[in-house]
């Protein structure tokens, strides 16, 4: 991939998540997209996932697929992942993700 289409990819990504970032309080649950960029290969990726609800409490079961397309290779990822999400007092919610994963 070229760097002009590299940053094309970069800045279309960016874009992308800003305009879609749910408000915070529908961040944890529900439905929602993502994108990215990813090195090695070389791709742009999209996806979405599933907030199914609190296992514990804070800690979330969040099912997502991913595909990822550049340098010749198209990827699909799908991941069961959990996500911990950090109690705070500001409008930010950081949360710690990770799980097992398909990677086709």
């Amino acid at each position: 991939m070229t760097t002009l289409l590299r940053r094309i990819a970069v800045a279309g990504a960016l874009a992308t998540a800003v305009l879609l970032l749910p408000p915070p309080a529908q961040a944890q649950a529900g439905f929602g997209l993502r994108t990215g960029y990813s090195i090695d290969p070389d791709q742009f990726y999209f996806g979405a996932h599933v907030g199914v609800g609190p296992l514990v409490s804070r800690l979330w079961f969040r099912p997502n697929i991913e595909i990822g397309v550049g340098s010749n290779v198209t990827t699909i990822a799908i991941n069961a992942e959990l996500a911990y999400w950090f109690p705070t007092k500001s409008a930010w919610k950081p949360y710690l993700g990770g799980g097992p994963a398909l990677n086709i």
